[in-house]
């Protein structure tokens, strides 16, 4: 291939043209593009390459000019300019070259910020709760580092550059690191990316995502005593949706989304087969419904006089409620018990879980009732505390074992 590195500029001081020298960098010789009277250099370059036929038979014109690299920056440097020259006899000798990599028109389209927001239509599907993580994540954190990336470039490299990028982004939001899990999310939702970059065989190798180590979860809980106090502080008016939830293991959304026709007063069972995910009602997190039986303490007026489609937990205007809504009751009737501050969910369906576990219930019944797919979810966030549990019928013995000594 025929080419080289040239510059439209002219020396600012005596308008001369700038030629190509070898100079010393370092006691080290390089080629460089000066003005030999002045001394100065050109500001801008560019690559002048001649595409034989054979190279590029599909490209009408045989004559190009590259003014940017393949990231849209202009050539600021001859050294810049070499590499990218060298990149490309290199790509030539192995059969690989594509002028559309470097043609900024035909880049375009392939930048990330073209590439992420066709990436995020196709998950409109997903919960509303999941698709604005998603956007959030792209907004924040995928934007601002690949929106000038060519993602046919896609490798390793910039996965594991963006991982290390992630806390100085949060510097510049003025937020503190995020959460190994946080992270790990992230990097999740970027490896979908990837995958679906791979299907559309933008990229033909996937890139390696490094593991990102996340601590075993810290379970929070009440116990009941305090569950029973808080609810005392809820409005009358409010009071059923939580002390349903204070019962029985279901999301706030699946309490939510409960209808009269899912009570069966025969089997005093509900079925939980559904879940509002912002405002909008969708099948559980899981897709799986399940049967969950009834507490004797729930009370069974809540469905009288409705009909089967109506919501069984409404706000006093008759609608269901939100999802910031009851985080915000909640948090008020916390302050008015006088309890520390405990999320919603913690206070409810991990603490009925964590409760049944300390009383010695078996982890697969907790599972079930929990409506989890498979008992390796459950393990992963209870089995310290199953652990624990162990541990005092262990004492107990001990001190079962003192007691008869002693008599």
């Amino acid at each position: 291939m025929k080419g080289g590195i040239c510059t439209r500029e002219k020396c600012p001081q005596c308008g001369g043209k700038f030629q190509e020298v070898l100079s010393k960098s370092r006691g080290k010789p390089i080629m460089d593009m000066i003005c030999p009277r002045c001394g100065t250099t050109p500001r801008r370059f560019f690559l002048f390459l001649y595409l034989s036929k054979q190279i590029a038979p599909d490209v009408a014109k045989r004559k190009v000019r590259l003014y940017s690299n393949q990231d849209g920056y202009p050539l600021g440097s001859y050294g810049e300019a070499h590499r990218l020259l060298e990149q490309i006899r290199s790509e030539i000798d192995a059969r690989i070259f594509d002028i559309s990599n470097y043609l900024p028109s035909e880049i375009e389209g392939f930048r990330g910020a073209r590439q992420f927001p066709r990436w995020l239509a196709t998950k409109q599907n997903f919960s509303p709760t999941h698709y604005r993580e998603l956007k959030r994540y792209v907004r924040l954190y995928f934007g601002p580092y690949f929106d000038r990336l060519d993602t046919r470039r896609l490798n390793t490299a910039h996965i594991e550059d963006f991982l290390e990028w992630i806390p100085v982004r949060q510097a510049e939001l003025g937020r503190p690191d995020l959460s190994p899990k946080t992270k790990k999310n992230i990097m999740g939702a970027l490896s979908s990316f990837a995958r679906w970059l791979h299907r559309r065989g933008t990229i033909a190798q996937l890139p390696q995502f490094p593991a990102i180590p996340v601590p075993d979860p810290v379970i929070q809980w009440i116990g009941k005593e305090d569950q029973m106090r808080i609810l005392e502080a809820i409005p009358q008016q409010h009071r059923a949706i939580f002390r349903f939830m204070a019962w029985h293991p279901v999301r706030s959304g699946e309490a939510r989304a409960l209808k009269v026709k899912d009570f069966d007063p025969e089997t005093i069972t509900v079925h939980v087969s559904r879940a509002f995910s912002g405002g909008e009602l969708r099948s559980r997190k899981n897709r799986r419904d399940y049967y969950l039986p009834l507490s004797e303490t729930f009370d069974w007026s809540l469905l009288a006089g409705k009909l089967p489609e109506a919501w069984v937990f409404t706000t006093p205007r008759g609608r269901p409620y939100s999802r910031d809504y009851l985080p915000k009751i909640w948090r008020d009737s916390l302050h008015r018990a006088g309890i520390p501050h405990i999320a919603l969910k913690n206070a409810t369906r991990h603490s009925v879980a964590s409760q049944a576990i300390n009383r010695g219930v078996r982890i697969e019944a907790v599972s079930r009732a929990l409506g989890h797919s498979n008992i390796g979810v459950t393990l992963e966030r209870y089995a310290k505390l199953e652990v624990e549990s162990l541990r005092e019928v262990l004492d107990a013995k001990v001190v079962v074992s003192l007691i008869r000594e002693k008599t």
